[in-house]
């Protein structure tokens, strides 16, 4: 199976990666997109490995984001968050 690598750049992108159940996804990009909250589409995605949430806006960042199967990797520097928020399971 071969997998993939996306770079979303829109809220609607996003919206139609998870209504197209797409299994290959391996890595995704949401980087520079001023994004203040995590999308709610993103916590759907159950094959991402690698995520690039890095160049946001983000203060926090809600505990189901590590829940997410499969997720090995996620870039969260450039972004507003407190040390507290960045512990790790």
């Amino acid at each position: 199976r071969m997998l993939r690598e996306d770079s979303i750049r829109n809220a609607d992108q996003l919206a139609a990666l998870r209504a197209s159940q797409d299994s290959t996804l391996a890595a995704l990009s949401l980087r520079r997109m001023s994004l203040a909250t995590l999308p709610p589409e993103l916590f759907a995605l159950e094959s991402v490995q690698r995520l690039d949430l890095s160049d946001n806006r983000l203060t926090k960042v809600p505990k189901k984001l590590w829940k997410i199967k499969g997720l090995e990797s996620v870039d969260l520097s450039n972004n507003q968050l407190k040390a507290k928020y960045l512990k790790i399971r």
